[in-house]
C-alpha cells in the first residue's frame, strides 16, 4: 500500500488531503464588486439600471404614505380599528393574488405585468387621495395592492432571469435591489412627512401615482426576457438530398 501511495506522487505517512487544503476552482475565484459589475454587458447594466431604479422610486413612494395614511383616513372619522383596515387592505389584496399572479407572469411573461400591475397601482393611488368615501377607499386600496403584487412580482421575476446569465454575480445583483429597497425605506417616510406639513396629505397619493406611471413607461421599454419553456423556435433541418441516379 505504501508503494503504492508513493507511485501516484503522494509522500508516505503524510495526511490526507481535504477540501480546505484542495485548490481553489478556477470559476470560484474572488472579484471585487466593480470586476463583476465590468464582466456586465452593456444592455444587462441598462436593464439593471432600470429594474432598480424603479424599483428605488416605488419603494420610496410606499414609504412615503406610511406617516401619511393615518393622518388621511382620520378625515373620514374613522376608529382606531377602522384605520388598520384601510392600511392593511392592499396587503391582503397582495394576499390573494400573489399566486395567481405569479403564476401568470410565468405564462405571459414578465413585462405584461410588470406595465399593467404599475397602471394599476398609479391608479389606485390617484384614487385613493381622490377618495371622499369609506365606500371609495376601500376598493381603491384593493386596487392598489393588486397592481403592485403584479409590478413587484414581476420585477423579482424579471431580476432573476438577467442573473440567469450572470449565476456567479446573481447575490450581487439581487443585493443592488435589497440596497435600493432599504435606502428607499429610509427616505420616504422623511419625504412624506414633510410634504404632508406643507400642502396637506392628498398630494402624497397624487405623487405615488406619479411614480408608478413613470415606471410603467420605464418598464415598457424593457424587453421580454422569459421564454416559456418548450416554446424556443427552432430553425428545421435541411432536407437529405434525394438519391443518386
Amino acid at each position: 500500500a505504501a508503494a503504492a501511495t508513493a507511485a501516484r506522487g503522494v509522500p508516505v505517512g503524510a495526511p490526507p488531503s481535504t477540501p480546505s487544503s484542495m485548490p481553489p476552482h478556477p470559476d470560484r475565484k474572488k472579484q471585487t464588486f466593480m470586476q463583476q459589475m465590468r464582466e456586465l454587458d452593456r444592455d444587462t447594466v441598462r436593464h439593471v439600471s432600470l429594474l432598480t431604479g424603479c424599483q428605488f422610486l416605488i419603494n420610496s413612494g410606499f414609504s412615503m404614505i406610511l406617516p401619511v395614511l393615518p393622518l388621511f383616513v382620520r378625515e373620514f372619522g374613522l376608529s382606531a380599528a377602522g384605520i388598520g383596515v384601510v392600511i392593511s387592505a392592499p396587503a391582503l389584496a397582495r394576499l390573494l393574488v400573489n399566486l395567481p399572479v405569479g403564476r401568470l407572469v410565468d405564462e405571459v411573461g414578465r413585462k405584461p405585468l410588470l406595465v399593467g400591475g404599475a397602471l394599476l397601482a398609479s391608479g389606485g393611488s390617484i384614487l385613493t387621495g381622490l377618495s371622499t368615501s369609506l365606500y371609495m377607499l376601500i376598493p381603491v386600496r384593493l386596487l392598489l395592492g393588486v397592481g403592485t403584487a403584479g409590478s413587484m412580482g414581476s420585477s423579482q421575476a424579471y431580476m432573476a432571469d438577467i442573473t440567469d446569465k450572470y449565476p456567479h454575480s446573481r447575490a450581487t445583483l439581487m443585493g443592488i435591489q435589497q440596497m435600493s429597497t432599504g435606502l428607499a425605506f429610509v427616505m420616504g417616510p422623511m419625504i412624506g412627512g414633510y410634504l404632508s406639513g406643507l400642502y396637506g396629505t392628498r398630494p402624497a397619493f397624487f405623487l405615488f401615482g406619479g411614480i408608478h406611471l413613470l415606471c410603467a413607461l420605464a418598464y415598457s421599454q424593457l424587453p421580454e426576457l422569459w421564454r416559456k419553456p418548450g416554446t424556443e423556435t427552432t430553425s428545421p433541418s435541411p432536407s437529405p438530398p434525394p438519391p443518386a441516379a
